[in-house]
């Protein structure tokens, strides 16, 4: 640990400061200079039957689903990703190329700040997301629309848990509004992909 992170340990804060935001504005840019030319990259063939599957239904059904989530109706938040940049932008495949990327550029500062909060290092937060810009996978995130489900699942799994974690680590125990953001934060990642059933055992 450096020096400064010594004393943010001592002090029991892990609160972002103007290091931080240059830590994080140093990894989002590593990242986009590596995953920016996916913007060319086009549909496959899974994504446009994504699209059909969500639109086939009905926008409004599909919709609803993510309301009602209960009913079983598969990957509701991937059917408001979809149908919501169809609309917008029917089969011009650059604007789903943009957004998966924003999701993923938009999950770093929660994953920096997660670990943050889970070592009270700053330079361990860097090198952990470094890693994660960085990691051969992610090219299946960037590259390919079909993996949009797991960026959408990734980015809200992370904000769920860096929302609990944040306010335990201060010693409290969740108030009713809070326990009903973080539930709508768990239900929005359940909505983009199964995986994110195992949040409850990661907290417990």
């Amino acid at each position: 640990m450096t020096t400064s992170d010594n004393q943010a340990c001592l002090n029991g804060k892990n609160e972002f400061n103007a290091a931080d935001v240059f830590c994080v504005s140093i990894l989002i840019g590593y990242f986009l200079h590596f995953t920016l030319p996916a913007v060319g990259g086009g549909f496959v063939e899974d994504e446009i039957i994504q699209i059909w599957t969500h639109w086939s239904p009905g926008a409004l059904k599909s919709l609803w689903a993510n309301i009602c989530f209960w009913k079983g109706i598969g990957r509701p938040g991937g059917a408001a990703y979809y149908l919501t940049l169809y609309h917008f932008f029917g089969l011009n495949s650059e604007p789903y190329r943009i957004a998966q990327i924003s999701i993923l550029a938009a999950s770093m500062p929660i994953a920096y700040y997660l670990a943050r909060l889970l070592t009270s290092s700053r330079s361990i937060a860097f090198l952990a997301v470094l890693a994660f810009c960085y990691h051969g996978q992610l090219a299946n995130l960037v590259f390919s629309g079909a993996f949009s489900y797991d960026g959408l699942c990734g980015f809200f799994y992370f904000a769920a848990l860096t929302y609990y974690i944040h306010i335990r680590e201060k010693g409290l125990l969740l108030r009713p509004v809070q326990w009903v953001g973080f539930l709508a934060l768990y239900v929005c990642a359940l909505n983009a992909k199964e995986m994110a059933v195992t949040l409850p055992v990661i907290v417990c």
